[in-house]
């Protein structure tokens, strides 16, 4: 197997749960070859070439982030992915039942069942989890300014109390299949996962096998009710709610004036998006379903 490790991800802490499944495998007697990512665009290079050198299983120790960054190596190929939580939120695997432990995950990777998983792209960038605009993008840029500082919950308290404090709605235009929206928002997700920044289910009832996004915006609300908002969110009872809409689409273009857009954790300046899900598109080793 190939190894791709994002030596940065949960701020480093990934290092030690490298040694572990490293160790690991060296105790069973699986041979691995192991490489460590230098950005986003080299672990999909990674990937891509240990795909084409005939290797048919990578194993990612690392975040969100890090499998959407290998996803480009990967999509549309036989290859299977087999993961190993080592992010900070870790919302895709989550929601992929993984479990935190890295001995236990890797018994998962090494032996559980291949599950086809949609992929979506957002202009040339691929992302596994989810996609957004907004407030959500507020707070994971305060909460990575803090993370420098703090560690724990209290970087994310912080961040969404400097975010509600200073945000400003944005306008966003959806185009989607013959309908053309136009809202003054507070946010907008378009989801392939269910959960977000460490557990909230923003999409509870996302499907990442369905072959379709689901597509949340909320309308722009005064600054004091956002706490609120936010509550709703964290329980995944916000889906109910007159200000919040949802569809479902497989293909959609959002232009917004806010122009930091969110994949999978990390930040991009985008002012128009294509959205495009890929059913099917990679192949995800996750517990073994009971029979």
């Amino acid at each position: 197997m190939h190894v791709i490790a994002n030596p940065q991800a949960r701020m480093g802490k990934s290092a030690k749960i490298t040694d572990i499944v490293t160790d690991e495998l060296l105790k069973r007697g699986i041979p691995y070859t192991l490489d460590y990512t230098e950005d986003g665009a080299h672990a999909g290079g990674l990937a891509g070439k240990a795909v084409l050198s005939g290797e048919d299983f990578i194993l990612c120790i690392g975040g969100d982030g890090t499998i959407s960054n290998i996803l480009p190596g990967i999509v549309g190929t036989n290859a299977v992915l087999g993961i190993i939580p080592a992010g900070t939120g870790n919302d895709f695997v989550r929601y992929l039942g993984l479990p935190s432990d890295p001995v236990k995950a890797l018994d998962i990777a090494l032996g559980g069942d291949v599950q086809k998983i949609d992929a979506g792209k957002a202009n040339e960038r691929y992302f596994i989890n989810v996609a957004g605009s907004g407030f959500d993008v507020a707070v994971l840029r305060h909460t990575l300014r803090y993370k420098e500082k703090f560690s724990g919950l209290l970087p994310y308290v912080l961040g969404v109390l400097s975010a509600v404090f200073g945000f400003r709605h944005m306008k966003i235009k959806i185009a989607h299949e013959d309908r053309v929206i136009h809202r003054n928002a507070l946010l907008f997700n378009v989801s392939n996962g269910r959960y977000f920044g460490g557990g909230m289910r923003v999409a509870p009832t996302a499907d990442a096998s369905d072959g379709f996004f689901d597509v949340q915006y909320v309308d722009a609300i005064p600054r004091f009710k956002i706490l609120f908002v936010l509550s709703a969110f964290i329980r995944g009872k916000h889906t109910g709610w007159p200000i919040v809409h949802g569809f479902k689409a497989t293909e959609l273009t959002v232009t917004a004036s806010d122009r930091s857009l969110q994949l999978d954790g990390e930040i991009f300046e985008e002012e128009t998006v294509h959205y495009k899900i890929f059913p099917g598109a990679v192949n995800i080793r996750v517990p073994a379903h009971k029979s």
